[in-house]
C-alpha cells in the first residue's frame, strides 16, 4: 500500500493487513510522507486508519488484495467463503 500524506496538523496513522497493525506512526504537520507498506503475498485486506488520542480508529480505505482460495460455500448466497 503506497501512502502519500501531507499533514496540515499532526495525525496518528495505522495501517492493517488482515487485522493485523502493520505500520503505526505519528506524523508531524507540514512534512511530506512517503510510505510504501509491503502488504503479505498470500491475500486479505488492507485498511488504513486516522487514530485519535483515546485509541479509537477513524478508516480512511480499505482494500481486498490477493485471490484467496475459498473455505467452502456460503449456502444462503452462494458466495466464495475466504479463510480467516
Amino acid at each position: 500500500m503506497k501512502i502519500e500524506i501531507t499533514p496540515n496538523e499532526p495525525i496518528h496513522l495505522r495501517v492493517r493487513y488482515n487485522g493485523e497493525v502493520v505500520h503505526d506512526e505519528k506524523l508531524v504537520a507540514h512534512q511530506t510522507y512517503k510510505l510504501d507498506v509491503q502488504h503479505p503475498t498470500s491475500c486479505g485486506k488492507a485498511e488504513a486508519f486516522f487514530v485519535e488520542e483515546d485509541g479509537s480508529e477513524f478508516p480512511i480505505g480499505s482494500a481486498e488484495y490477493g485471490a484467496c482460495a475459498c473455505q467452502g460455500v456460503d449456502p444462503t448466497t452462494g458466495a466464495c467463503q475466504k479463510g480467516a
